[in-house]
């Protein structure tokens, strides 16, 4: 996670502090008043009165000047509801995608241990990939959902992991992808698929992934280009949107790199 503490940031500075604190608690688990304000560059005082407020009201714990989240914290991720929210915020950087490529676009989020599309858009081309079924109850089978796995906590694998074979080098494959938040695949055959799916972020960490696919047949490395580089403009302006001002995205050398890797690996299903 990445805390904005620009100088040239805009709004109400002492909100920006207090939600500073917030995500520095967040990252670190506990942590010390002292801690805080050398990260922050701010006077101790300052960091315990703002503590002292949030937990009053419930979003954190203090004991003996060590501060960490409160129940408050986890009442308003329970309010939060991705499946209404991010449809309407995804579509339009979905009609970016297929305009810019001419293929489809989709927006996925992980919801327990299935993946979801929240929105598709289908390709602009007349050779295109069409419309996907909705609920994937192995994420693993779509670049999108493999891209939210590798992102989400190891020990969270398993579950995912149950059903593959190890001669399938699942856990290196989640590894790599997780170092980038890239992930690209491709099949052979008269409906065989390749796509590219790029991780969305909040401030607090992945939140969905957007994937663009085509079909094999057309999908030269020109066209995989685009279809990254739409992906990372869409993910990053995603992700600003989301609250995060600095998303870790990777450089497009970078991103291409792991897609090359990723599209040189066999035996991975096909979609988006």
């Amino acid at each position: 996670m990445t805390v904005n503490r620009e100088p040239g940031r805009t709004g109400i500075q002492s909100l920006h502090r207090a939600l500073d604190i917030v995500e520095i608690v967040a990252t670190r688990g506990s942590v010390g008043a002292s801690e805080i304000a050398h990260e922050l560059d701010l006077a101790v005082s300052t960091v315990h009165n703002l503590a002292r407020t949030l937990a009053a009201r419930g979003y954190l714990v203090g004991q003996r000047g060590t501060y960490r989240l409160g129940p408050g914290t986890a009442w308003l991720t329970s309010r939060w509801e991705p499946m209404t929210v991010l449809p309407e915020l995804t579509r339009p950087h979905l009609e970016m995608i297929s305009k810019q490529t001419g293929q489809s676009a989709s927006a996925t989020v992980l919801v327990d241990t299935e993946a979801r599309l929240l929105a598709f858009m289908p390709g602009a081309s007349s050779v295109a990939v069409q419309q996907p079924r909705w609920t994937w109850p192995s994420p693993l089978d779509l670049a999108t959902g493999t891209v939210l796995v590798a992102l989400a906590e190891q020990r969270a694998w398993e579950d995912h992991l149950r059903h593959r074979t190890p001669e399938e080098n699942w856990e290196q494959r989640l590894e790599r992808i997780a170092a980038t938040g890239v992930h690209a695949r491709r099949s052979v055959g008269p409906t065989g698929q390749t796509a590219v799916a790029v991780a969305v972020r909040t401030a607090a960490g992945p939140v969905c992934s957007v994937g663009s696919a085509a079909p094999t047949f057309v999908a030269t490395d020109e066209l995989v280009d685009q279809m990254l580089q739409s992906l990372l403009t869409a993910s990053r302006s995603l992700s600003e949107e989301l609250g995060c001002a600095e998303p870790a995205l990777p450089s497009l050398a970078v991103a291409r790199e792991a897609v090359e890797l990723d599209l040189g690996a066999t035996g991975i299903a096909d979609q988006q």
